[in-house]
């Protein structure tokens, strides 16, 4: 190759590097101006064994939501000071929940939590027992072990909440306990650069990635927005009851197959519960196993929900194979065991909407922090 040539080659990779960096410079600036994840990075910081956790003192957004963590990366109410320590004052009785972005509160402010709300229906005065909030959204229950090993000795419970929801639970996970300088590195860029935190969450969470979700609530609102322009009615009560009987069918055939054929998914979640009932007994840490399920309703959303009148239970019935399972293998972990397809079974559907799908707002939440309550009070938990 003669010296031309070889300038000619420079000159095309020059062009091409150059190339690449203004497309990526404006992709990032697109991205910081129109923001379509809706999310802030810097809520996540690096942890070597779970990958990420959240950050403490937090102060921003998250989904169009005002997000506020505690010192210790937990999340707190943004209306009122929940102030807590690690050493538990005497007197004090508390709960720590740990579980994913349903324990979190994705979606909704963190008063319409289930958490926050079990506080308030408890000691809304914070004085004499605290609920604190543990949940990290996207966390598997790998994560959520190593989590409960580390800190709840450090937090002084009276008891734990282990929430269970199979969209993440049931979903196998590549191992969580990494560490080194790269980890480190790519949780910096992941909090700096808007275009890297696409790219990084879209390959590492696939269809369950923030990107998915952020079409998924702007496609969520056009039934409400610009189909209920086109069409003044909604659809027939017995189209929308064969729409959501055949998405549970379809829903609970999945999760039934993972569970049967013992999956790998399945096989991490058995292992971990295991394993934080393990450690938690052996700590004479009473514990209660939530299971916080399922994700179908959010077919359920925006106008096609006011013309149900089916009961919950009618649908939930479809899946009671897949429920008995559970209760064979997670209710043998400890006699505290609450389901949500027996809470939410009397009621209707309209009952239990909230104009929005996938994450349970208040109306729900409410409900499972009365179910929440009696059973912290089957095991001695009183204000």
């Amino acid at each position: 190759m003669d010296l031309t040539s070889m300038r000619r080659g420079l000159v095309r990779l020059l062009l091409s590097l150059g190339s690449g960096l203004l497309l990526a410079v404006v992709a990032e600036a697109a991205l910081r101006l129109f923001n379509p994840l809706d999310i802030d990075a810097r809520m996540y910081v690096f942890h070597p064994a779970r990958k990420e956790t959240l950050a403490p003192n937090f102060r921003g957004t998250f989904k169009g939501i005002p997000v506020w963590t505690s010192e210790f990366g937990h999340r707190v109410p943004t209306t009122w000071d929940k102030r807590y320590g690690m050493e538990k004052p005497p007197g004090v009785t508390r709960v720590l929940v740990y579980g994913d972005s349903f324990a979190f509160g994705d979606e909704w402010p963190a008063e319409d939590s289930f958490v926050e709300q079990l506080q308030q229906r408890l000691d809304p005065r914070f004085t004499s027992l605290q609920v604190l909030n543990f949940g990290v959204p996207g966390y598997n229950p790998s994560q959520m072990a190593n989590y409960v090993q580390e800190t709840a000795l450090r937090f002084h419970p009276d008891a734990v909440v282990l929430q269970f929801a199979d969209p993440n639970d049931l979903v196998p996970s590549s191992p969580a306990r990494t560490s080194g300088l790269l980890q480190g590195v790519k949780a910096w860029f992941r909090r700096h650069w808007h275009l890297y935190a696409v790219v990084w969450d879209v390959w590492y969470h696939g269809r369950d990635s923030e990107l998915a979700k952020a079409l998924r609530r702007w496609w969520s609102g056009v039934p409400q927005a610009t189909l209920a322009a086109v069409s003044s009615t909604p659809p027939p009560e017995a189209v929308v009851r064969e729409q959501l009987l055949t998405s549970a069918t379809q829903y609970y055939h999945l999760r039934q197959t993972e569970v049967e054929q013992d999956g790998r998914g399945w096989q991490q979640a058995w292992t971990s519960y295991r394993e934080m009932a393990v450690f938690l007994t052996t700590h004479d840490i009473p514990f209660a196993v939530l299971v916080a399920t399922p994700a179908w309703d959010e077919s359920c959303g925006a106008w096609a929900c006011q013309g149900v009148t089916i009961r919950y239970g009618e649908i939930v019935d479809v899946g009671r194979p897949f429920y008995q399972h559970l209760a064979q293998h997670l209710g043998t972990l400890t006699p505290y065991y609450v389901s949500l397809d027996q809470v939410f079974g009397p009621y209707r559907l309209t009952e239990l909407c909230d104009g929005r799908g996938y994450h349970y707002g208040p109306t729900k939440n409410a409900i499972i922090a009365s179910a929440l309550a009696d059973e912290l009070h089957r095991m001695g938990i009183h204000p």
